[in-house]
């Protein structure tokens, strides 16, 4: 999974992402969207393992919700929609991937960076009890 999110994005993420062959998208999406219709499931479940109040709950579960939005979402229609919408799909999947191998950050903020398929939580953090009722 990891390796068809490198195929998108590049090895040091979008920066060093080589150009798509217009040929393979449809491929490539179709690979994405089946990785996150997997791996979507396998995050939920590891959820209810998490603590209720915690931090890393609210993030992955925040990663699930804006997974299941990509795969509502269709590319585009224009000349670089597919590339976007494909990069899009990698990056969700890459967040997902590092939450479900415990690679998502342990502390008490979500990654702000796009690590989330485009997600930035800017909002402020809520205090502990507020995420606790959230969940």
């Amino acid at each position: 999974m990891r390796e068809t999110a490198i195929r998108a994005l590049g090895s040091e993420g979008e920066i060093s992402a080589p150009p798509l062959a217009p040929e393979n998208l449809g491929i490539l999406i179709g690979q994405l969207r089946g990785h996150l219709e997997l791996l979507i499931p396998e995050v939920e479940k590891m959820l209810g393992r998490l603590p209720k109040e915690g931090a890393a709950r609210y993030c992955a579960s925040a990663c699930v919700g804006e997974a299941r939005g990509k795969l509502q979402a269709w590319p585009a229609h224009r000349a670089d929609g597919e590339v976007e919408y494909v990069r899009r799909l990698a990056r969700v999947l890459r967040a997902l991937l590092d939450h479900f191998e415990g690679n998502a950050p342990r502390d008490n903020s979500c990654p702000r960076s796009g690590a989330h398929g485009g997600l930035a939580l800017t909002q402020p953090q809520l205090p502990e009890e507020d995420v606790a009722r959230l969940l």
